[in-house]
């Protein structure tokens, strides 16, 4: 099957204790990119954030980097945390108060929809 690099074991040690044979074919990798405060100011901007849509756990440990900054913390001080898994909003919440929701399915329609939900 086609995958990442970065995976989790679960799926194929599922997929090996059901009798499936199982050759992974890493088809791309996950790099973190280390961004300079300005870059960051730039894409979000100065006013507060008030929705982040996080799709995955790598994504959920570079935003909590970012927050731990002291020149963006006051940005998500009131921000909602839409996140596509309970995995996700694990990674987010250790050892911060947070407005956490998470989406009912992993799928983006159900990450989106909690933005219609007053979110």
């Amino acid at each position: 099957y086609l995958c990442g690099r970065v995976r989790r074991p679960l799926f194929e040690q599922r997929l090996t204790e059901a009798g499936v044979s199982v050759i992974p074919v890493e088809t791309y990798d996950t790099i973190a990119i280390i961004r300079a405060a300005e870059e960051i100011s730039e894409a979000i901007g100065i006013e507060p954030v008030d929705h982040a849509l996080l799709y995955s756990a790598n994504g959920a440990e570079a935003l909590a980097e970012t927050m731990g900054r002291p020149e963006f913390a006051d940005l998500f001080e009131n921000t909602t945390f839409l996140c596509m898994s309970a995995r996700v909003a694990y990674t987010l919440e250790k050892g911060r108060k947070a407005k956490i929701r998470v989406a009912a399915e992993p799928t983006e329609e159900a990450l989106l929809s909690l933005l219609g939900e007053g979110g």
